[in-house]
């Protein structure tokens, strides 16, 4: 990823915070800047062109209620009081 110009690492980010979440199993990672070189994970790590391929062109609607949350956005803070933002679907434009 670029930022003001610069490379930023976010799959080592990724990375660093996963090692507290043993519950993912999968990481689909996007080569955005063309650095093939990242450090993988063997059998969690997937390219996402490798995917895409295979995706249909079309999918099934899901019904949802207005009130059903649409992001829940977590954002910088301090370690004692987190910002935590969540969207219902209602105030989606």
């Amino acid at each position: 990823m670029l930022r003001r110009g610069k490379v930023v690492d976010m799959k080592s980010m990724a990375d660093e915070a996963l090692t507290n979440v043993p519950s993912v199993k999968h990481v689909i990672v996007v080569d955005r800047i063309n650095n093939g070189d990242v450090h993988w994970v063997k059998d969690r790590d997937h390219w996402w062109h490798e995917f895409v391929p295979f995706q249909s062109a079309t999918a099934k609607t899901e019904h949802t209620d207005a009130e059903d949350p649409l992001m829940i956005i977590y954002t910088s803070g301090t370690p004692v009081v987190r910002k935590v933002r969540c969207t219902p679907i209602a105030d989606f434009p």
